[in-house]
């Protein structure tokens, strides 16, 4: 009789101990899910250029806006020091070639210039104040859009061996050549689309007036389906024949 009491009383302890264990560590990380870090920018002003591009597994932002700089942001106790050193301007081209470890790399830009992001490095763009024209070539890269609303009058894409997805544009037209690429565009709107793939490329794409397509049989195309939309998928090309909608 006593030794059951005697487990009857560990197992309270072992339970009771374990919701205590649960309580401190889920309060433990509440507060440091809501703990502040402090940041620490670091600022340079650029020259003129008309072409970035990206390799070596270099990461990034992009802002069109209304100024030249090149910023680096990050936790207070890493000290981020940004210099235009760790990058490299060549006539008219600005090239970032390697991964900043610990550090957002923003680069804001007034200009219009081709991006061409290659070599495993990834480009978001973060925001559109300025752009008219979009101009991307991607060659073994990642391109990725924020979901803040961007409107373009025209976008290019050229693209092999790389993934692209953009979210919430506005875009009057596009032209989209394709090559071993996955491609998605949620929440976009097109007027009108020219699109031309090849090799195994994928594309989602959503509602739009009007679209030309050239596709081989080994690339699809297939309509991007909202939650407000009922609608089944829709696969909408997958011979090599041109088609207008």
């Amino acid at each position: 009789m006593k030794t059951s009491k005697y487990i009857f009383i560990a197992y309270l302890i072992f339970f009771f101990g374990s919701v205590l264990t649960m309580y401190i560590l889920a309060k433990t990380h509440e507060k440091s899910a809501n703990k502040t870090v402090e940041m620490t920018v670091s600022e340079v002003e650029l020259p003129p250029f008309s072409v970035i591009v990206m390799e070596g597994g270099a990461v990034g932002y992009i802002d069109f806006a209304s100024k030249n700089t090149l910023t680096a942001s990050a936790p207070k106790s890493e000290k981020p020091n940004l210099t235009l050193s760790q990058f490299r301007i060549e006539n008219d081209t600005l090239f970032y070639r390697e991964r900043m470890e610990g550090m957002t790399i923003t680069l804001s830009t007034d200009q219009s210039p081709k991006i061409i992001v290659r070599d495993n490095a990834a480009l978001t763009l973060n925001r559109n104040e300025s752009l008219d024209t979009l101009r991307i070539v991607l060659e073994e890269g990642q391109l990725w859009s924020s979901r803040t609303p961007q409107a373009y009058a025209h976008i290019e894409v050229e693209s092999k061996g790389s993934k692209f997805n953009f979210a919430n544009f506005t875009v009057a037209t596009g032209t989209f050549d394709l090559n071993t690429t996955a491609g998605f565009l949620p929440g976009t709107s097109f007027k009108h689309m020219d699109i031309n793939m090849n090799q195994f490329s994928y594309l989602g794409i959503p509602d739009m007036t009007s679209m030309t397509m050239q596709i081989d049989s080994t690339s699809s195309i297939y309509r991007v389906i909202t939650r407000s939309d009922k609608k089944s998928p829709e696969a909408l090309n997958q011979s090599s024949s041109s088609q207008n909608k």
